[in-house]
């Protein structure tokens, strides 16, 4: 009001604040007239903020407005501000982000902590969480916001890999906000890697290297990417020798070959499968491997014995068994073994082809006088494929012919004397009584008839006692006589002994009897036995206890005893020896021991020598015996003190405090005595003063005290100690003496004492901890440990949290800061001594701190995190930055400022006002960078100013303004099919810019999205992908899914196709991985075929492999096949015929069925059997395979257009539509390339197809000719028939073999070996004619022969061989019948031809009657096979040397010529030898590579004739101009 009238009392009424306008609120009405009443009005809402301020000071103005003076009134009004919930809590920014926390973690374990705040007050501000989003598996504590596990059972990140939660922060006015949480499970190692099958397995063939066999592959479900689901795997088990590696990661590979024989057949190898994980999980599974065998062993025999057979031996005796072994496959052909004798059998044993056993052939006869041995050489051959033969020479049964045993042994002569010692040993040998047996096969045992034996003792007296019946033995086979017990020629001196002999072999009883007197040799053999003397104990047989003193003196006045000792042998005489002592000496003959040197019982109290006694036999005998002497002790050594320890001699210095107590044990004295009893006993007594402080006990030697002690009146004494023996004897006593210096050792009897009984000190209170305050130090007039002080601080004091005194010195220190703590501080100082008990005493310390200025301004903590919104505008409050100082006035203002940092950029988008305003200073954008820090300078007002530095990090607040994209947007997974429904298989993630982006997964393609939303399922929050149902590969082996990754989660986007440009899609491909879920099947369940019956042993039957089916993929569909013999099934008789063996075999990995015998040819028949198939993972199927043996005469042709590959894919149908048309079972058996007539137009290829059939009934094949009846019966069904298989001629079989085959030359050999042996019997019947015709002609002629001239007709001819030359034209003997080859009964060779000197010897002989005859050139030819020779002859008719007639009738002339041939070639050899040619014959022929023929001159040279000689190696015969050579 103003009391002014008029326009003096008109005032403007305003709102000041500070001096300045305040706009925050307004006054009604803002003029009055002389008074008026004022309502204030907020203007401003938010300038009333509590959180800002809690009160607001301003003035109401009333001033004049039409005076000069404009007097004014001012009233000061105080807003108090009651705060109100307008807050919501506000989450800090940093808890934004995805939360991880590992998917074993237990109950109770903390995930996060998430943090809001509130800027209101009191309740308001008091904010409470809790999370939605219907889990179970975590939760919040209400008051702090702590996310924990609630049930870490439920955690399995396998399962689920992430979590989306919203937690609610509610403050107490009920104002709400959320935050979206992602938590993400990180794994850990807690699953296995499974293998995709239980067992794997593999055929390798026996030396097969270079070769993947299987892969196998095991999964960990552990997070993919991770160690913990990279899976490596090793061989683990059952490869122990290295055969198998894995390689390509998880391939199970050959690495080195493999033998069938040392492998047993297969490998069970065990595969581990391990993660990388910490710690490593691992499974392991089985891999087997099969090995098939290849035929790569010889037989080799293990079993080939020498034996004896007797030479009466008949007919069908089994000799022996050979046995031969095969290391490949047991049951296989490749083992299956035959054997044969090679040679050295003579036609006389038989061995059985399949048991080995050898036996006596029908007829054959042994003569042990003609042959003692035979040496067969047996061959062992197996079936397989290439046949396989045991090494040359592998066995020689080598069969003795043994001689009848039929006559007794015999003893000449029957009685025999001998002798031996009778201190010969046991075992002795010294007769031997042998006999005689004619016999060869005879074997002689000896032995004893001991009842019979009788024995003289010395005087000639029978001795009867059985024990002489073993004195003595004989060996059984030798007839060596020995020793059998010890011998005593005292009691026994002649034995006689009735010794057997028999021949064991003999069929009946044949033994004879002799004597046989043995004398026993007298021996020294009694040793010299010690007797009892006078003067010692006698303990027989042999010690000796005596008695000597110890003073005894030496020499042979003072005997110890006298030796005596008798000899049970006569006339021996004794001497004595002493040994192991030169103390004492004994007389040799008389046996007296006397001293040799001076005893000391001290030294040996016992003694203990060894007396001998010698006789004098021979050899000489000897007893010891056992002196021992014990020696009687005398005085003779005076007490000895012992050392106080090893290496201290007296005087001994001992130490005993000086407050010791009567008695108390000072030093224990010990003296010894060598000598014994009371000689050695000692005694002891003190001497030289001092006895009345200590005492000791005369018989122990303890020094102890006996009066006070007092150390410092007499710190130590000196006593004497005098140590005596024999104390009842005085004259007879020896004594010693020692000093020992007692000191006295001080206890704890004064205390410490200080210089001052107060001290002062001074200090500043920036003193550093540690600085030194004040050095006070006591003193203690004991010594050593009791002098020694200890310092301390008495509690109680109020200077005891600040100071601390050093122990050991007595210094006081600054102990904590003196910072803000001035004034005086009291101390008791305590100083303590180590004593025992301690003794101590104190003094008072006074500290005066002085104070200084030294506060800088602190920083005062900033509640929360510090955030902007990213579209916060320029000059936006972010926060207020406060300060304090301790310090008063201008020394404790404090302002702010922005500094630069070391990481701080040099423009900032913020700036600080002086009072500590932080505002925005520029645009922001979250996703460029999502927090800045600014350093903060608070600086005081001091001198020198002081200041603090804080950095302050502001939080960039995301808004959504960025859609989710995917990292990759084509991704590729692999599910094994059958994998349950609901399983998880993927979890699909994008990521989004924006902070706390919610983002949702929608399956939205290919289109239509229907097929793939049956199959899958896709949690829209987690970006879970689960199957529906179970994938089937084989129906299905990859799926596609487009996925799309939005913010918008209440609404489904629409179905699209994949869109390489749109990041937020994803094109996921579910790839199908294959599990062994199909067995393999036949396509149908039986099978026919046919092999005619001489097809070789492995021939190929029946393919089946193309004929079976695996729906799976990969390793799941190897496949392996194998015969079931159990089901093998023959027709009547088959079996039987074939010796119980299965003709037929499979191969495991082709599944083709192979033949494994050889047929007859009248073999007929068929055999059934079921063929199984057999997957990896154990699936299997069987059918069943009838194949029929059929001939040519059971075929039908049937000639088709086209090859044998188009052929094929038809040849079931082929067949099976003839069998429906017939109604017989048509099978296929063979195809074969239609071979065109020659001269035929070509019209394409074309494929002869071999068909048979069976009735149905009988199971018996057709004949070709029933099969044509039965296709002609039928030819109207038939017409469509050979149109679609394009049959051009159906006819019966031919007889076409393939131009392959093995059997074909020898086929064609065979024939022309037959037609030559016709032509070769041609030639023999006319050469006859023409010999007949020659040898007349030649008879004629040497009827008209003369004789002349006497000489031998050949070089080396026997000297009475002489003959005349016969008349020229002449030769008796060139007719039929007088060469001596021709008289060889077994001559199997051909006739021979005319050869050119036939030819020449005709030519001549009708010019020229002065020819000669024939030359007959013999030679024999030296094998180098073991004896046998071999001679050959050129079967000329003439023979060129003149021999009368007389003399060639009846001499053997031809003989003698091929006996000199034989030696002229051996001596070729040796030249051959000479030029380096070691053997004569390699390969069939002559070492130079070429045939010649070669004659020998008189001085042994010789002449090449040229070639004509070629080495048959299969006969092992020469042939010479194309004749075989003959045996002689």
């Amino acid at each position: 009001m103003d009391e002014d009238q008029g326009a003096n009392g008109t005032f403007n009424i305003t709102i000041m604040k500070d001096g300045q306008p305040f706009d925050a609120f307004n006054v009604i009405p803002n003029r009055g007239l002389n008074e008026a009443v004022v309502t204030v009005r907020v203007e401003n809402s938010s300038a009333i903020d509590f959180e800002k301020t809690h009160n607001i000071t301003f003035q109401i103005v009333a001033q004049e407005i039409n005076t000069v003076e404009g007097r004014s009134g001012i009233a000061t009004i105080t807003l108090i501000i009651n705060d109100t919930n307008d807050n919501s809590p506000q989450f800090v920014p940093s808890n934004s982000g995805t939360l991880f926390v590992k998917e074993n973690a237990e109950d109770g374990t903390s995930v996060a902590n998430i943090t809001a705040t509130d800027a209101d007050s009191g309740s308001f501000g008091t904010i409470s969480y809790k999370l939605r989003g219907g889990t179970n598996e975590f939760e919040v504590i209400n008051s702090t916001g702590e996310i924990l596990v609630k049930n870490g059972s439920l955690l399995d990140r396998e399962q689920r890999k992430v979590y989306y939660l919203t937690l609610e922060a509610i403050d107490g006015g009920g104002l709400r906000n959320t935050i979206q949480l992602k938590i993400e499970l990180n794994d850990t190692n807690d699953e296995k890697p499974v293998f995709q099958n239980k067992l794997y397995t593999a055929v390798l063939g026996e030396n097969e290297v270079d070769k993947t066999l299987v892969t196998v592959l095991a999964i960990d479900s552990d997070e993919e990417g991770t160690p913990n689901s990279d899976v490596e795997y090793n061989i683990s088990g059952g490869n122990e020798e290295g055969h198998f590696e894995i390689v390509n990661l998880n391939q199970i590979a050959v690495k080195k070959p493999v033998d069938f024989e040392e492998s047993g057949g297969s490998f069970n190898l065990t595969v581990t499968a391990f993660d990388k994980g910490e710690p490593s999980q691992s499974s392991t599974v089985q891999v087997i491997i099969t090995i098939t065998d290849k035929n790569d062993n010889n037989p080799v025999f293990d079993r080939c014995p020498s034996v004896s057979i007797s030479e009466n031996t008949t007919y069908e005796y089994n000799v022996t068994n050979v046995r031969a072994t095969d290391n490949d496959e047991p049951g296989s052909t490749n083992s299956d073994i035959l054997y044969r004798i090679d040679s050295g059998g003579e036609n006389n044993f038989h061995i059985d082809a399949n048991s080995g056993m050898i036996s006596v052939l029908k007829g054959a006869t042994f003569d042990w006088n003609v042959k003692k041995e035979y040496n067969i050489t047996i061959l062992a051959i197996d079936k397989g494929t290439p046949t396989q033969y045991s090494p040359a020479g592998n066995c020689s049964v080598i069969v003795t012919i043994t001689d009848t045993n039929n006559k007794p042994p015999e003893f000449n002569p029957k009685v025999r004397m001998g002798e031996v010692n009778e201190s010969a040993p046991v075992g002795k040998e010294f007769f031997v009584f042998n006999a005689t047996d004619p016999d060869e096969s005879a074997q002689l045992v000896y032995r004893l008839i001991r009842d019979e034996t009788t024995a003289e003792d010395v005087k000639g007296n029978l001795v009867n006692d059985t024990y002489i019946q073993g004195l003595f033995a004989i060996n059984r086979t030798t007839g060596q006589v020995t020793v059998a017990e010890k011998l005593d020629r005292e009691n026994v001196t002649k034995v006689i002994l009735t010794i057997l002999v028999e021949d064991v072999n003999a069929l009946e009883t044949q033994n004879a009897t002799g004597k046989l007197e043995v004398t026993l040799l007298d021996s020294n053999d009694n040793d010299p036995e010690f007797k009892e003397v006078d003067g010692a104990q006698f303990i027989p047989p042999s010690t000796y206890l005596v008695n000597i003193s110890e003073g005894a003196l030496v020499g042979t006045t003072t005997r110890l005893m006298k030796l005596k000792a008798e000899d049970r042998d006569e006339e021996e005489t004794i001497k004595f020896n002493i040994s192991n002592t030169d103390i004492f000496q004994i007389d040799s003959l008389s046996g007296d021991i006397t001293l040799n040197k001076p005893l000391d019982r001290e030294m040996d109290e016992n003694l203990t020598f060894t007396v001998l006694a010698k006789d004098s036999g021979n050899p000489q005998r000897t007893s010891t015996a056992t002196v021992y002497v014990t020696v009687h002790d005398i005085n003779d050594h005076a007490p000895k003190f012992q050392d106080p320890a090893p290496g201290i001699s007296p005087p001994v210095s001992v130490n005993v405090s000086e407050d010791a107590k009567m008695g108390h044990p000072v030093y224990d004295v010990n003296a010894t005595d060598e000598d014994a009893g009371s000689y050695g006993y000692v005694m002891y007594r003190l001497t030289g003063g001092a006895e009345d402080k200590f005492a000791i006990d005369p018989n122990t030697g303890i020094i102890t005290v006996n009066g006070t002690l007092d150390r410092e009146k007499k710190p130590s004494y000196t006593l004497t100690i005098q140590a005596y023996d024999n104390h009842d004897a005085e004259g007879n006593s020896k004594s010693s003496r020692e000093q020992i210096e007692v000191k006295l050792l001080d206890i704890n009897d004064n205390d410490p004492y200080f210089d001052k009984m107060m001290y002062n000190a001074e200090v500043f209170e920036d003193e550093a901890i540690g600085d030194s305050v004040k050095q006070i130090t006591a003193k203690d007039d004991d010594v050593g440990i009791n002098q020694v002080i200890t310092y301390s601080f008495n509690p109680g004091t109020n200077g005891t949290d600040y100071f601390t005194v050093d122990s050991e010195s007595g210094g006081i220190f600054v102990n904590s800061s003196l910072k803000g703590h001035l004034g005086k501080y009291y101390l008791e100082l305590n100083a303590t001594d180590r004593g025992n008990p301690p003794r101590s005493n104190t003094t008072n310390v006074y500290v005066d701190v002085k104070d200084v200025n030294d506060h800088k301004p602190v920083f005062v903590a900033l509640e929360g995190q510090i955030s902007v919104a990213e579209n916060a505008t320029i000059g936006t409050k972010v926060t207020v930055i406060n300060a304090t100082d301790e310090d008063v006035g201008s020394n404790g203002d404090v302002t702010f400022s922005i500094t630069p940092g070391s990481n701080q950029e040099s423009s900032l988008p913020f700036n600080i006002s002086r009072d500590g305003i932080v505002r925005t200073n520029g645009t922001l954008d979250r996703e460029t960078k999502a927090s800045y820090t600014i350093r903060v300078e608070a600086t005081d007002g001091g001198e020198p100013k002081l200041n603090s530095f804080k950095d302050v990090t502001i939080y960039v607040r995301d808004v959504n303004d960025k859609p989710p994209v995917f990292a990759r947007n084509t991704e590729s997974i692999m599910v094994l099919e059958e994998e349950r429904s609901n399983n998880s298989i993927a979890t699909l993630t994008a990521t989004d810019e924006d902070e706390n982006a919610i983002i949702c997964y929608f399956i939205v393609g290919p289109l239509p999205s229907e097929e793939v939303k049956r199959v899958f399922n896709l949690d829209k929050t987690t970006g879970e992908l689960v199957l529906r149902k179970k994938l089937d590969r084989e129906s299905k082996d990859k799926h596609t899914l487009v996925i799309s990754a939005t913010n918008i989660c209440d609404q489904t986007p629409p179905d699209t196709n994949f869109n390489e440009a749109s990041k937020h899609l994803m094109k996921l491909e579910v790839n199908v991985v294959d599990i062994n879920d199909n067995s393999p099947q036949f396509k149908k369940k039986s099978f026919t075929a046919g092999v005619t019956k001489d097809s070789e042993e492995g021939y190929e039957v029946l393919s089946l492999k193309e004929h079976v089916t695996d729906l799976d993929i990969g390793n799941n569909s190897i496949l392996t096949f194998y015969l079931d013999e159990a089901s093998v099934n023959f027709s009547a008789g088959l079996k039987e015929e074939l010796n119980n063996t299965v003709p037929f075999a499979i191969d495991p990995n082709t599944g083709v069925v192979k033949t494994s015998v050889y047929f007859q040819a009248e073999t007929q028949g068929y055999v059934d059997f079921h063929v199984y198939v057999n997957d990896t993972g154990g699936k299997s199927d069987y059918a069943t395979v009838s194949i029929y043996l059929v001939s040519a005469i059971e075929q039908v042709k049937i000639v088709v257009i086209g090859n044998k590959e188009s052929f094929k894919k038809n040849r079931d149908s082929f067949a099976e539509f003839l069998s429906n048309v017939t109604g017989a079972i048509v099978t296929v058996d063979k195809l074969l390339t239609h071979e065109k007539i020659q001269g035929a137009v070509d019209s394409g290829p074309r494929t002869d197809v071999y068909i048979h059939a069976v009735d149905r009934n009988t199971k018996k094949v057709l004949t070709s000719k029933a099969l044509i009846r039965l296709l002609d019966q039928n030819v109207d069904k038939l017409e469509k028939f050979y149109t679609d298989y394009l049959v051009v001629e159906v006819k019966e079989y031919e007889a076409v073999q393939p131009t392959n085959s093995p059997l074909l030359e020898p086929l064609k050999l065979g024939l022309m070996i037959t037609g030559l042996i016709l032509l070769l019997l041609l030639l023999i019947i006319i050469a006859m004619f023409f010999t007949a015709r020659r040898k007349y002609q030649r008879k004629l002629k040497a009827a008209t022969a003369l004789s002349y001239d006497n000489h031998a007709t050949y070089i080396g001819a026997p000297d009475e061989l002489n003959r005349v030359d016969p008349v020229p034209g002449t030769n008796l003997h060139t007719f039929e019948g007088s060469n001596p080859i021709w008289l060889e009964q077994n001559f199997e060779n051909e006739w021979p031809e005319e050869d050119e000197a036939d030819v020449d010897s005709r030519s001549v002989e009708s010019n020229d009657s002065n020819n000669s005859l024939d030359d007959n050139a013999i030679k024999d030819t030296e094998e180098g096979f073991g004896d046998e020779r071999y001679m050959t002859s050129d079967l000329m008719d003439d023979f060129d040397h003149k021999i009368p007639p007389s003399q060639v009738a009846n001499s053997d002339i031809y003989l003698m010529a091929a006996l000199k041939e034989h030696e002229d070639t051996k001596h070729m050899n040796n030249l051959n030898k000479e030029y380096g040619r070691d053997d004569p014959y390699i390969n069939g022929v002559i070492p130079d590579g070429v045939n010649h023929r070669i004659s020998m001159n008189s001085d042994n040279s010789y002449n090449d004739l040229g070639e004509f000689t070629t080495f048959d190696p299969v006969t092992g015969t020469l042939l010479l101009n194309g004749m075989q050579t003959t045996e002689i």
